[in-house]
């Protein structure tokens, strides 16, 4: 957790810090009729003794899924990248099933577990657990019972895919898309020191791609 503080006090605001243990900062929004599918950024007092920030996936004032990660040093996992995010957990509200399926249907057939890394997807390598989930993500495993998930991730290509599922496959990645895109602007616009600001303005423009630069 040193490392991960440590990465981020020189990249993020001043108020960055604060308003995350005493509040929320909005990343995307999705409007459904009335009812609004939101993600944020905060941390959870409950658990203040891991230390580690949470994304947290709303269905109107109620969290259905949580992602909670930490930033660190890409050796850890064995990885040639300098920083990778480490996700500790991916958990959905055991009473919320009904808010989960409501959720996946409204955003474009993606399940929140789903939409939350594409939310965390700012680095060089993400390295994940729970075995079944990030096998069906892609993930290559690795060791400590850990998965690595490249970012951005690889897309089948479009021809491999039977002609019945193509639209629906086209419009999950252009969710998935626009997900990343909103929830990167908001995370420069509301988090990161405007020297950091400059910098990812500089990368995005050759990679089109969202990171925090190192």
């Amino acid at each position: 957790m040193i490392d991960h503080y440590s990465f981020l006090r020189h990249r993020v605001n001043p108020e960055f810090f604060r308003t995350i243990v005493h509040g929320r900062i909005p990343l995307f929004e999705h409007a459904v009729g009335a009812r609004r599918y939101r993600i944020s950024v905060t941390f959870l007092r409950a658990n203040h003794d891991e230390g580690d920030p949470s994304l947290i996936c709303t269905s109107d004032d109620t969290d259905v899924y949580t992602l909670s990660l930490t930033i660190g040093p890409g050796r850890v996992a064995g990885l040639e990248a300098q920083r990778a995010i480490y996700i500790g957990r991916v958990q959905g509200k055991r009473d919320e099933f009904h808010l989960i399926r409501e959720a996946t249907k409204y955003c474009g057939d993606i399940a929140p577990a789903a939409l939350l890394p594409a939310a965390a997807a700012r680095a060089d390598g993400l390295v994940h657990s729970y075995d079944e989930f990030w096998i069906a993500s892609g993930g290559i495993r690795l060791v400590r019972n850990m998965y690595h998930l490249r970012v951005p991730a690889h897309e089948k290509p479009l021809h491999t895919i039977k002609r019945n599922h193509r639209s629906r496959a086209l419009r999950k990645r252009a969710f998935r898309k626009l997900v990343k895109e909103q929830v990167c602007r908001a995370f420069v616009a509301g988090a990161l020191r405007p020297l950091h600001i400059v910098r990812w303005t500089a990368y995005s423009r050759i990679n089109r791609y969202c990171v925090l630069p190192s």
